[in-house]
């Protein structure tokens, strides 16, 4: 609290003025601790966050990794797809002329 508000305080003599300024502290008190309690829950919440959004990134890093992986397997296996094709092809080429 600072001087010139004790110092007012110190000022009142009357009674009832008294009572007020003890309600007002006591109002002011459990504010603070209600302030202090919602501080909490946002650092928790902030936390939380920071915490879910490190998870997300990870999770969006494997996923790419993953994707990459997929795409790289897409291309081996048309590869296999075309050299297969190519020799069923020749296969039946070859038993076509040897029928002849």
């Amino acid at each position: 609290m600072s001087k010139e508000i004790r110092s007012t305080i110190n000022t009142i003599t009357h009674l009832d003025s008294m009572k007020a300024v003890k309600v007002a502290l006591g109002l002011s008190e459990a504010n603070q601790e209600s302030i202090n309690k919602v501080m909490q829950v946002v650092s928790l919440v902030d936390n939380n966050m920071k915490e879910l959004a490190t998870k997300v990134l990870k999770l969006e890093r494997a996923l790419d990794l993953y994707e990459t992986d997929l795409t790289k397997l897409d291309k081996r296996l048309e590869l296999v797809e075309d050299g297969l094709e190519r020799v069923v092809k020749k296969q039946v080429e070859d038993y076509e002329s040897s029928s002849n």
